[in-house]
């Protein structure tokens, strides 16, 4: 089934390697997912001729130690707290 999906999906078998080693991850955190994880993202060079899948690497490891305060909108998405100014419209408006 692996060699079957991965022929249809975009990224091929990097990514779908990629997915079952984050999966595997989230069950039992181990050393072994990780390097696998990182090799599918080192594998992604075949697909996209570069290495830039894997500065999501550093990028998260960053992000993640941010302390993002956001709170939930009038629509349902999330929004930062500070004060919007529309480009269209010129108004600004308070949340």
């Amino acid at each position: 089934m692996f060699l079957v999906v991965g022929s249809s999906v975009e990224f091929w078998w990097p990514a779908l390697a990629f997915g079952v080693a984050v999966w595997w991850y989230c069950k039992q955190p181990d050393w072994k997912p990780v390097g696998i994880a990182l090799a599918a993202l080192a594998a992604l060079w075949f697909v996209n001729s570069n290495l830039w899948a894997l500065a999501a690497v550093p990028v998260l490891l960053l992000v993640s130690r941010l302390d993002l305060r956001l709170r939930l909108g009038r629509v349902g998405s999330f929004t930062p707290i500070t004060r919007f100014t529309s480009p269209r419209s010129g108004c600004s408006e308070s949340r």
